[in-house]
């Protein structure tokens, strides 16, 4: 199962799977990102569409804009700063961060991986 990470240092979201995408757009020109461990490239982009569930446990699907494709990733990450410039609501406490339009419409919710972690992740459906 695919689990997308909230990241709050990723400065767009990314994804490892080529598969995530309906149709993809190679870059013509590769562009370098830094990582904490170095650097790697990003080969494409394009949207993906996002199953996973809203509060009341429903399967919704989100379409995320602008997803860039690194093969070397670890791990699927969504852009904490993104969603801010894209004018999202962001709240949470410490088992629960959600993501809310800006008319207060739930948009996404993560959890935490583990009990009393820090790292929050959207599960994935299908």
């Amino acid at each position: 199962m695919t689990f997308w990470i909230l990241d709050s240092g990723a400065s767009s979201h990314f994804t490892r799977g080529i598969s995530d995408f309906e149709s993809f757009e190679t870059l013509h020109i590769l562009l370098s990102i830094q990582t904490a461990s170095g650097s790697m490239y990003i080969t494409g982009k394009r949207a993906v569409t996002l199953k996973h569930l809203d509060m009341q446990k429903n399967m919704v699907e989100t379409i995320i804009n602008n997803v860039f494709f690194c093969n070397n990733l670890i791990c699927w990450l969504l852009s904490l700063g993104a969603f801010w410039l894209n004018r999202l609501i962001i709240s949470g406490i410490e088992d629960l961060v959600t993501i809310k339009t800006h008319n207060g419409t739930d948009f996404m919710i993560f959890q935490p991986r583990i009990l009393n972690d820090i790292i929050y992740m959207l599960q994935m459906l299908g």
